[in-house]
């Protein structure tokens, strides 16, 4: 590999939760990250995120949101939950998709919810 160490780790929503539990529950910051073979200074930043990561968890289905390695949350959590609630529809109707239709149609939602917005005030 040229000199360069070992590939980096893409860790799951699971695998740091895990680690922030292990700091909560008493187990030193120093052990827990020997024990991963991280450096402190990820697990520092893990736990500054931890109130973000466990706000994930409870806005996607726990099996898939588990194991993503990324936790993005929407900016607007309604335009998201109507977006999500379609895109399952369309997989379980088979129909195929991809990032320009996603976005069309999040596009088509957030249109709507302007004008509904603007109406009822």
């Amino acid at each position: 590999m040229s000199g360069r160490g070992s590939k980096r780790k893409a860790w799951t929503v699971s695998d740091t939760l895990n680690a922030v539990e292990h700091t909560d529950s008493g187990e030193t910051q120093a052990k827990v990250s020997r024990d991963l073979g991280i450096a402190e200074s990820t697990l520092q930043g893990w736990l500054k995120e931890k109130d973000k990561l466990r706000e994930f968890l409870h806005t996607v289905d726990e099996s898939d949101g588990l194991n993503k390695k990324r936790a993005r949350l929407a900016n607007d959590k309604n335009l998201d939950a109507v977006l999500f609630k379609w895109f399952v529809q369309q997989q379980q109707s088979g129909v195929p998709l991809s990032r320009p239709i996603i976005s069309a149609q999040e596009e088509k939602f957030n249109h709507f919810f302007m004008q509904l917005f603007t109406v009822t005030r």
